[in-house]
């Protein structure tokens, strides 16, 4: 098992950022970071904030971090992003955990299990606490732990730490609605709320995402996307389609050169949460009624193996049993850690201003998942849980028609803008019908392509709902709200104001 580390994200592009928010929305945010500094500097200890997640690249967490940080760093409040280590076990363990919370029955939870979940945060702290001392670190005012897998760390900062704020975040869909204690997921959870209680306040995305037994104030952050970050950079104009056609090539997709052939895309993990199975269905569906005309939509899986999630082989393993050689689906698993860059990419890249050399793996990652948006007609998050679908939220900032489930924070990012739909929503909350929101897929994804101007509309709204919503401007403005608080007053879990606008 490698050891725990600093991830040192890219610069923020904070006057290209400010050219998109205003400068009167950077103001207020160094003035709100000046007054958190100050509140920590009255009891002698900076503000430094540490985020500590288990994944560097690919997922959620991870993309928020990568903006978070850096632009936190910007504004005068200093943040570090600290990655656990985990073996192969551990992450299979945490994998069942996540599996578990989010309602799953087959999740087996043995003693075992929790016990090398404890073995792995025992061995993570002394070399996390060496890191802070090669590196100089001062001792942190703040302590953002993300998600399950880094929860076993709680009680070692608050031994070594006993005056820094911790905040536990929690980013996924928890499904623990019943009573029925014997389910794994309330087993997990039982086990988790020992480490969470011990910290200040406990953060999710929206109110249905609480589970319970939390003892500790809870307050309501959205996510954000970073508009500057490579996956949303503009790839729409004549000098980037070259880029565009050339990762097309790469993945042995170049019939979508031709732009009259409509690409459908699901940009997820390869977890069986996203249902890309029934994404699958829902697009076959479409060819069927569709037979009769000459260009029938094809379907593009793509996504990141994301280094924390180590059920991603297998479910490409049964959806290529599942395709049969079907040419009018295609995989694309891309490895975040793998730098393969064809000489049309070099050349294209070079004619948009970014340098091979410069670029690492997850830069090049980034680039060819918003090459893959910004070629697709339609984009779709067909999730059965979902924490909230940043990668959705991505789609609607490039601009394009987006079909979702109504579940988590997906059914948030619906709201009409300006009297015109952001999105499709399909399916329907509580009691979600897989069955129904497959074919409400097929029908949505055969209005998008046969209705004019119905794809463009949508596209419009959905991009002005990013930008006034779901910007880490806002987001990071939460965070030091509730700094702020925690520093100045210890709050009690009955005083529980709700952060961030929610659409």
């Amino acid at each position: 098992m490698l050891g725990p580390f600093i991830r040192h994200p890219s610069p923020f592009d904070l006057r290209g950022f400010e050219s998109i928010v205003g400068k009167e929305a950077i103001r207020s945010l160094r003035s709100l970071a000046r007054q958190v500094q100050q509140a920590f500097h009255h009891s002698e200890r900076p503000c430094t904030v540490f985020h500590v997640n288990s994944s560097s690249v690919g997922g959620g967490v991870a993309d928020i971090l990568n903006s978070l940080v850096p632009l936190s760093n910007e504004v005068g409040i200093a943040a570090q992003w600290l990655v656990m280590a985990g073996d192969k076990s551990f992450f299979e363990i945490t994998k069942s955990f996540h599996n578990a919370l989010q309602g799953s029955l087959q999740a087996d939870i043995s003693p075992t299990m929790l016990a090398h979940y404890q073995h792995v945060a025992r061995q993570n702290f002394p070399q996390l606490r060496r890191l802070l001392t090669e590196h100089s670190l001062p001792s942190p005012g703040v302590i953002v732990v993300h998600d399950p897998q880094p929860a076993g760390l709680i009680p070692y900062f608050r031994q070594e730490f006993p005056e820094t704020r911790i905040i536990w975040r929690g980013h996924i869909q928890f499904d623990l609605a019943t009573t029925e204690d014997v389910k794994p997921g309330h087993r997990v959870w039982q086990f988790l709320l020992e480490y969470v209680n011990q910290c200040d306040a406990a953060v999710f995305h929206l109110p249905e995402m609480v589970p319970p037994g939390l003892r500790i104030p809870v307050r309501f952050i959205l996510p954000s996307i970073n508009p500057m970050a490579l996956i949303n950079r503009d790839l729409s104009p004549p000098e980037a389609r070259e880029f565009v056609d050339s990762t097309m090539c790469k993945y042995g997709l170049q019939h979508f050169h031709d732009r009259a052939l409509p690409l459908v895309l699901q940009n997820a993990r390869f977890d069986p949460w996203k249902d890309p199975a029934g994404v699958i269905q829902a697009v076959r569906g479409a060819r069927g009624i569709l037979a009769q005309q000459t260009n029938l939509p094809q379907l593009v899986l793509a996504g990141p193996l994301a280094e924390d999630d180590p059920e991603a082989q297998a479910v490409l393993a049964q959806l290529r049993q599942l395709l049969d050689g079907d040419g009018a689906v295609h995989l694309l698993p891309i490895d975040p850690k793998r730098k393969v860059v064809t000489p049309e990419q070099m050349r294209a890249l070079d004619s948009i201003g970014l340098k091979h050399p410069d670029l690492t793996s997850e830069d090049l990652m980034e680039l060819e998942l918003n090459a893959l948006q910004t070629r697709a007609d339609i984009i779709i998050a067909k999730s059965l849980r979902e924490g909230f679908g940043l990668a959705i939220t991505g789609a609607g900032y490039h601009g394009k028609p987006r079909i979702v489930s109504q579940v988590g924070g997906l059914a948030h990012q619906v709201a009409t803008h300006n009297g015109d739909l952001v999105a499709a929503m399909v399916g329907g909350a509580p009691n979600f019908d897989r069955d129904a929101s497959i074919e409400m897929t097929r029908d949505w994804i055969l209005k998008l392509l046969t209705t004019p101007g119905l794809s463009e509309a949508m596209g419009r709204s959905a991009k002005q709902s990013v930008i006034q919503n779901f910007l880490p401007h806002r987001h990071l403005n939460d965070y030091l709200t509730l700094f702020l608080e925690l520093q100045n007053r210890r709050p009690t879990a009955s005083d529980a104001p709700r952060f961030g606008s929610i659409p």
